[in-house]
């Protein structure tokens, strides 16, 4: 029975691409361009329901864990479709993706038992998502049999794709064990996980003096395709920066994923362990976040918490710096821990200069230069390069727009979120907030 019903399928391409344009071409060649859009937009809830329904969905996710995942149902989602076109299985074994995933689950120490079970959560979702376009494409006199036979083959396929995943695994734990970065990650994960470890002990196996004063600093890639990112050169980049920044620091090295790095710098003193300053050397896709420098054990796991909170709000920012400090966005990044909850502060603060408009954005400017201004008028006007009464004016409408019931730290704070993070926090209310992956 031919299964070229697929090629109908079809969908708006609003969400963004995580695999390779190789895998993408590959499976376009037998889909169609429509399935691919679909295939994309069907791969990214596929990684959120494996998400909510395998991991625990109040607890923080790493950024770079999401975008592997998605990656890799985005690539599995194509080549299933495109194995229920051709009658090949074998579109499975051709994608680079689902292995990078399984490297990265093997490294992060998550255990086989679970990778398992989000492919099998990942099956089954695929499953119902194809049985709804049966229902929507194919006529009422096939759908029972063109349904049967698309269960099946999609078992088929996945059955494989478990049985890869299992020898990938094998493979992975045991080339990870034996390897130095394997050892080192292990170490490590103790250092920031709080589990009892002899300092001294530590610090010679790692080379890297724990009781020194340590700065952290997490490198990634942005608006690079993946296959770039594969062969970006993560360890000279890290080199050079040392050599460059911290001439008198020794250093660790911690590759997280494919598409970043986690660095640590220690000296002596705070003065050997500086902070980074925009490096304009290096390519404009790298992106930098660095904590605080901080002393002993506790202080290489809190300048890496902090700096992995400049991470993620760098990544939620729109345009994101190159260089991200958390020193300038502590309370920021508390207000972001739950992305849902800045959201509701936003819409319940500033109510319609909420909106995401031009003339809403302009009166949010001006009422946070006001604000910043204590309330100067022609301090105001010279800070934005606009006419007092220009000013006196857009800030009437501002007030008379805003909820009653304000304070100045609740209305700051909705303030800088929203010209932080405006694809987040702005816009009508939804009939539902969800937290933002």
């Amino acid at each position: 029975m031919s299964l070229s019903w697929v090629r109908n399928l079809d969908a708006t391409p609003t969400s963004q691409s995580y695999s390779s344009l190789a895998t993408k071409r590959r499976a376009a060649s037998v889909i169609g361009e429509a399935a691919v859009r679909w295939s994309i937009q069907t791969g990214r809830r596929l990684a959120d329901q494996i998400l909510f329904s395998v991991t625990d969905p109040s607890a923080p996710r790493d950024i770079e864990e999401i975008e592997t995942l998605r990656r890799a149902t985005e690539a599995s989602t194509l080549d299933t479709l495109a194995g229920l076109v051709s009658g090949d299985t074998s579109f499975l074994a051709r994608s680079t993706e689902p292995r990078d995933n399984v490297a990265f689950y093997v490294a992060r120490e998550v255990p086989l038992h679970e990778v398992v079970r989000m492919v099998h959560v990942g099956q089954d979702f695929l499953t119902q998502e194809l049985l709804k376009g049966i229902e929507e494409i194919v006529p009422l006199e096939l759908r029972l049999s063109t349904a049967q036979e698309t269960a099946r083959e999609v078992a088929a396929c996945w059955t494989w794709l478990i049985r890869n995943v299992l020898e990938l695994y094998a493979v992975e734990l045991d080339a990870w064990r034996k390897s130095q970065a394997g050892r080192q990650q292990a170490v490590i994960s103790r250092i920031l996980q709080r589990k009892p470890l002899d300092a001294g002990s530590v610090s010679r196996e790692l080379h890297y003096d724990l009781g020194h004063w340590h700065r952290a600093v997490i490198l990634w890639l942005e608006d690079i395709d993946i296959d770039s990112a594969r062969s970006f050169n993560f360890e000279k980049l890290a080199q050079r920066i040392h050599e460059r920044n911290y001439q008198r620091a020794s250093s660790l090295a911690l590759r997280s994923g494919i598409g970043s790095m986690e660095l640590w710098f220690a000296g002596t003193t705070p003065a050997e362990a500086p902070p980074l300053t925009e490096q304009t050397w290096w390519p404009s896709f790298v992106r930098a976040a660095q904590g605080s420098a901080a002393k002993g054990i506790e202080g290489m796991r809190s300048t890496h918490e902090q700096a992995k909170d400049a991470e993620r709000i760098a990544r939620l920012s729109t345009p994101s710096a190159v260089l991200t400090s958390y020193e300038g966005i502590e309370v920021v990044a508390m207000l972001m821990s739950s992305p849902s909850r800045a959201r509701e502060l936003v819409l319940r603060r500033l109510g319609p200069l909420a909106e995401d408009t031009a003339r809403a954005r302009e009166l949010r400017e001006t009422l946070a230069a006001h604000i910043d201004t204590q309330g100067s008028l022609t301090k105001t006007a010279e800070k934005l390069h606009a006419h007092r009464n220009t000013i006196a004016y857009r800030v009437q409408q501002a007030n008379a727009l805003l909820p009653e019931g304000q304070n100045f730290l609740g209305l700051r704070a909705a303030l800088e979120l929203a010209a932080m993070f405006p694809k987040n926090v702005l816009g009508p209310p939804p009939v539902q907030i969800t937290p933002n992956l």
